[in-house]
């Protein structure tokens, strides 16, 4: 996943369905091993050196849009995962970085979606 193709999300000028359909196979690999116990899950994500600041709005976002089922649940954990792994992402603050790292809770504890 491109950053530029994030942040378009993250700002509304794209759909989390156009950020699905363009990164459909990128998903469905991650999906496959998410749900496979004991696999590596692979996150492409092409990013600049310009950092990236998650606060209380890309949560809400993020939450919003899962619950209104615009946001694909292996999706939203790929964008988790995204925001937790790599290192030119600063979060606002710890509630905003727990609030993310809960949506990894999801994917790894015993509420598995499918």
């Amino acid at each position: 996943m491109k950053q530029s193709d994030l942040l378009n999300y993250l700002q509304n000028k794209i759909s989390a369905i156009d950020l699905l359909e363009k990164y459909r196979n990128d998903i469905e690999d991650y999906k496959l091993k998410m749900l496979k116990k004991g696999s590596t899950k692979n996150i492409n994500f092409d990013y600049s050196n310009d950092k990236i600041l998650i606060n209380k709005n890309t949560v809400i976002k993020i939450y919003t849009d899962f619950i209104n089922d615009k946001l694909d649940f292996y999706l939203m954990c790929y964008i988790a995962d995204i925001f937790t792994l790599y290192n030119n992402i600063e979060f606002e603050n710890e509630d905003v970085r727990e609030n993310i790292e809960a949506i990894n809770d999801y994917e790894y504890g015993s509420i598995q979606m499918q």
